[in-house]
C-alpha cells in the first residue's frame, strides 16, 4: 500500500508539472511574433529562441513515505465472531504471547464439547476391540476360531482405529477454532493501528490490529528509473520532518527495480534508533538528482505539451526547426530540468510557438 500511495503522489506530480509548463508555453510568446501564426502555412515564422544550458548543481529531490518497523504484520483470526473484549490501543508496547482481543463464537465452544465426546466413545469402542482381538488371537491359534472370525475382529479394531485418528484430529481442530479467539501478540513490539471496536462482527482473516515489531524502523520510497544510477546500498541520505532537515541520517538498505516499464522503483531507507522516530509518522527523504550528464535545463515557456502527455521542445535548425520529445525532471524557477537528444548550447524556440510545426521555416529575432 505505500509503494501505491507513492507511486500515485509522483504521478500526480509529473501531470501537474506538465500542466504548469504547458500553461507558461502558450502564454509566454511575446504579440509581435505570434502574429507571424497568422501567415501561410508554408511562410517562414518570426521565432525568438535560447540556449539550452546545463546545472552544475541542484538540490537534492524530497520524498516521503510512512515510517514501518523492518517486521510487522496485520493480525487477524481465523474464524469469525464478535468480539468480545479489546484488551490494547494504538501506541501500546506489548510482549510475545500477551493477550489483545477476545472473540465469542457460540458454535464453538459447543463444537469441541462434541469432538471431545465423540473422540472419547470411539476411544472406548477401540479398547474394547482390542481385547476381543486379543482374545479371538488366542482361540484361533488354539483352533477354536475360524479363519473367519478372526479376520473379522481384527478388520473391526482396523476399522475403529481409523475412525479414533479422525475424531483425534477433530477434535484438535476445534480445540485450535476455540484458541483462535483469543488473539495474542506474535512477538513483541507496538500496536499501530486498531481496525476494529468491541461488538463488531468480524469475518476470517479479515485484518484486525497492525503490530509493528521491535526491530529497526524503515521508509519505504518509489523512485523514477531515471533515478536509480545516483543510488545505491549503505548509501546515507538526508530525513525531513515538516520539510526540515534533521540532525540524523538514513541509509538505504534496498533497491528493488520495478518488472513493468514505468514502474516506480522500491528504495528502503533504513532509519537510525532515535526518539523522535516512530512506526506510523510521516517522514521525508532527500535524495540525490539526477547524473549529471542529464541536467539539461530550458526555459519553461520552450516546453510544449500537445495534451497527450509527451512534452516537446522546437530546436532551431539553420532556418528550420525540429520538434524534439523530452522528459520533465524538475522545475527551477522559470527553467525546467528536462532530458532528451539535446546538448547544451541548442537553440531552442522561446516565443512563435503558436501552431508552429516540425520541419517549419522560421526567421530568428532578437
Amino acid at each position: 500500500m505505500m509503494f501505491i500511495k507513492t507511486q500515485k503522489r509522483v504521478a500526480v506530480a509529473l501531470l501537474s508539472m506538465v500542466a504548469v509548463v504547458s500553461v507558461a508555453a502558450c502564454g509566454g510568446s511575446d504579440e509581435a511574433v505570434d502574429a507571424s501564426a497568422n501567415e501561410a502555412p508554408n511562410a517562414s515564422r518570426y521565432v525568438r529562441v535560447a540556449p539550452v544550458e546545463t546545472i552544475s548543481s541542484v538540490a537534492p529531490l524530497p520524498f516521503s513515505g510512512t515510517v514501518t518497523a523492518s517486521s510487522g504484520a496485520d493480525l487477524a483470526f481465523q474464524t469469525s465472531g464478535r468480539v468480545a473484549r479489546r484488551v490494547v490501543e494504538v501506541g501500546q508496547r506489548v510482549q510475545a504471547g500477551e493477550l489483545l482481543l477476545v472473540l465469542d463464537n457460540p458454535q464453538l465452544a459447543p463444537a469441541l464439547e462434541s469432538a471431545v465426546a465423540r473422540e472419547q466413545e470411539l476411544q472406548t469402542r477401540y479398547d474394547q476391540a482390542q481385547r476381543d482381538q486379543r482374545r479371538v488371537d488366542g482361540l484361533f491359534a488354539s483352533g477354536a476360531a475360524t479363519r473367519e472370525e478372526h479376520e473379522q475382529v481384527e478388520a473391526n479394531a482396523q476399522a475403529l482405529k481409523a475412525a479414533l485418528s479422525l475424531a483425534r484430529a477433530e477434535r484438535a481442530r476445534a480445540q485450535a477454532l476455540l484458541d483462535e479467539t483469543r488473539l495474542k501478540a506474535p512477538f513483541a513490539g507496538e500496536i499501530t493501528a486498531v481496525m476494529v471496536d468491541e461488538g463488531q462482527i468480524v469475518a476470517p482473516g479479515q485484518s484486525v490490529l497492525a503490530l509493528s515489531g521491535e526491530s529497526h524502523l524503515e521508509l519505504e520510497i518509489g523512485v523514477l528509473a531515471r533515478m536509480l544510477p545516483v543510488l545505491e546500498l549503505g548509501q546515507n541520505v538526508t530525513l525531513l520532518q515538516f520539510g526540515e532537515a534533521l540532525d540524523v541520517h538514513g541509509e538505504i538498505s534496498r533497491i528493488a527495480t520495478a518488472s513493468l516499464p514505468g514502474a516506480l522503483n522500491r528504495v528502503v531507507v533504513r532509519l537510525p534508533q532515535d526518539a523522535r522516530l516512530h512506526a506510523g509518522m510521516t517522514l521525508g527523504v532527500a535524495l540525490p538528482s539526477t547524473p549529471q550528464q542529464t541536467l539539461l535545463s530550458v526555459p519553461m515557456r520552450a516546453v510544449v505539451d500537445i495534451g497527450l502527455g509527451a512534452p516537446r521542445v522546437f530546436q532551431l535548425r539553420e532556418d528550420t526547426v525540429e520538434a524534439r520529445a523530452v522528459q520533465l525532471v524538475r522545475i527551477l524557477g522559470e527553467r525546467v530540468l528536462v532530458s532528451g537528444e539535446l546538448a547544451a548550447g541548442d537553440l531552442v524556440v522561446i516565443a512563435g510557438l503558436s501552431g508552429l510545426q516540425h520541419g517549419q521555416r522560421v526567421e530568428r529575432v532578437k
